[in-house]
């Protein structure tokens, strides 16, 4: 069966890898190199020309879910949708709700078969969502909404080189050895690598075994939140030490992480909100429809990451950069001010 892809957010982290996988004749060995002849897959992009220039050997056109329509998505079988908003407005929550509802009812129109969207881990309920994770529920909701066939898959903290929460962790762990954190930030998570990830998101493609509706996809290892940075600093062979403080409020926190790795306030803000609650797993699980694959666990992952020697800060693009970034010395005289 012939298979005309669409994916929305191709130039972004995951799409990119994704974009990869997708291609071969078989995804889950990565050392086959066939291309199927019966896939043909499409980066969906704001910006065609920059696209093309980063990505000469793919085929991209040109989209923005906010205006597109029936005709934008004609001819295309199955669609991605990657596409995330943190902090780049003040409304990203709402933007991102009308975004997905113009493209889930412009696919239904176009006669897209299914939509497979990655969202975000949802805390158990009584716990603190954070308005990013409620963004990212609340699209899954809209699409479904609009589309009778939509499969949500719903991870935690991808890792790779070149993602923005790898990025972040490693750049925190090079430059700052003594590291505070507040105490509501230390809970359980579920990161998965980025190689899992794509796996999962190849298996959404499978409609005979893979029904709509809501899967999670956890890694191989639930660990909490000191352990993130004390296993990266582990990893890079260099001295740290974290501790965790009931009297730091966050805010103060999340002005560190900025100063320290460039990265702008309300993206930190927004990562480290998301950190208030425990963000697991706990069924409905997407492995239990491959059994056989194997996890990576936390340590394998970063190794992985570590060894790929990415000297990118964010593959969020300029506009998530400091233009004058403070330096290192200053954050962390800060730091010491603090305690």
């Amino acid at each position: 069966m012939r298979r005309t892809i669409l994916i929305c957010g191709a130039t972004g982290f995951v799409g990119r890898h994704l974009h990869s996988s997708l291609s071969l004749k078989r995804f889950f060995n990565p050392q086959e190199k066939i291309r199927d002849p019966n896939v043909k897959i499409v980066g969906a992009t704001r910006n065609v020309q920059r696209a093309r220039k980063s990505f000469p050997s793919r085929e991209f056109v040109g989209l923005d879910v906010h205006e597109c329509c029936g005709r934008n998505l004609k001819g295309f079988t199955h669609a991605y949708y990657l596409v995330h908003e943190i902090a780049e407005h003040e409304d990203y929550h709402q933007r991102e709700i009308n975004g997905a509802q113009r493209f889930a009812k412009a696919a239904k129109d176009a006669g897209v078969e299914r939509i497979i969207y990655l969202g975000g881990v949802q805390p158990a309920p009584g716990q603190i969502v954070s308005e990013h994770l409620k963004a990212r529920r609340d699209v899954g909701e809209a699409l479904r909404n609009e589309h009778p066939n939509v499969v949500e898959l719903r991870a935690g903290m991808i890792v790779g080189a070149g993602s923005a929460s790898f990025e972040i962790l490693k750049t925190l762990v090079a430059r700052l050895p003594l590291m505070v954190i507040p105490r509501d930030l230390n809970h359980y998570s579920e990161p998965v690598s980025i190689q899992d990830m794509v796996y999962a998101l190849n298996l959404a493609l499978d409609e005979q075994h893979m029904m709509p509706g809501v899967y999670g996809c956890p890694g191989a290892s639930r660990i909490q939140t000191k352990e993130l940075f004390s296993e990266m600093a582990q990893m890079l062979k260099l001295p740290f030490v974290i501790e965790e403080r009931a009297w730091l409020p966050a805010n103060l926190a999340s002005k560190l992480g900025s100063w320290v790795t460039h990265v702008e306030q309300s993206f930190v803000d927004a990562l480290m909100e998301g950190l208030r609650s425990d963000l697991v797993c706990d069924e409905n699980s997407i492995w239990s429809l491959a059994p056989q694959h194997p996890l990576l666990t936390y340590r394998e992952m970063l190794e992985q990451a570590l060894s790929c020697n990415s000297n990118t800060l964010l593959e969020r693009g300029v506009r998530l950069m400091r233009q004058k970034a403070a330096p290192t010395e200053y954050a962390f005289k800060k730091l010491l001010g603090w305690i």
